[in-house]
């Protein structure tokens, strides 16, 4: 007993509209890999006292600046010197590039205490105002944001620590030390500060950080993973 012939129009329809189906989807796929990623906002401190466009954009141009070894920052620029070049443990060059107003820190602004700030590393401090200006220069609110957003931060040093631990004696020490120079505490304390609820990722691979933390921000974007990258 034979059954009825296959319909092989009707099967050859429904491959074609399946085809066509994934074909689609493999095109936004690709087209996703390669989407424009728009910077609607940004801060900025780098040395030279650069904190706007005009500051930074006159720092690419060769106009940066450079000062002798900073005494409020206790180098000893005689002790650490030699011009010789050819002694352990000292410097030939007596310039670097240094940032200001790093301490005009407004703590209670950003839910800090007082004590809890004295052990925030300079760069947990930056990381807050920075934030918080380019929110304003992008003209958003933060608690009105709607979607998912995520923050990745590039961080490498932790030299604050490192000093402290130095200079501190152990009846010193305090809880907010190691939150205060914790690489993965500097991109949660955005998270927790802002509301937001992506994923808040600390990337240190050294010189690359930052160019490894855009990286990751843009292909969470690309992938729908957040809405807005931080």
């Amino acid at each position: 007993m034979s059954g009825a012939e296959p319909d092989y129009k009707a099967l050859v329809k429904e491959a074609l509209v399946q085809i066509n189906a994934l074909k689609r989807r493999l095109h936004d796929a690709e087209n996703a890999r390669r989407a424009p990623i728009a910077i609607v906002g940004y801060g900025c401190r780098l040395p030279g006292d650069v904190q706007d466009e005009k500051s930074y954009w006159q720092l690419m141009e060769g106009k940066g600046e450079t000062s002798l070894f900073d005494q409020q920052r206790r180098f000893n620029l005689r002790a650490l010197w030699d011009p010789a070049e050819r002694r352990p443990g000292k410097t030939y060059t007596r310039a670097m590039a240094l940032l200001s107003g790093y301490e005009n820190f407004d703590a209670r602004f950003f839910g800090v205490g007082e004590a809890e700030a004295q052990r925030l590393d300079p760069q947990q401090r930056l990381l807050l105002e920075t934030s918080w200006e380019a929110f304003e220069r992008a003209g958003l609110v933060p608690d009105q944001m709607t979607g998912t957003t995520g923050t990745w931060v590039g961080l490498s040093t932790q030299e604050f620590a490192q000093a402290a631990s130095l200079q501190r004696l152990p009846e010193d020490v305090s809880g907010h030390d190691g939150p205060g120079s914790s690489l993965a505490v500097a991109a949660g304390r955005l998270n927790y500060f802002y509301g937001f609820n992506g994923p808040a990722q600390a990337i240190d691979t050294a010189c690359s950080s930052v160019l490894v933390c855009v990286h990751e921000a843009m292909q969470a974007l690309r992938l729908r993973k957040v809405d807005t990258a931080l």
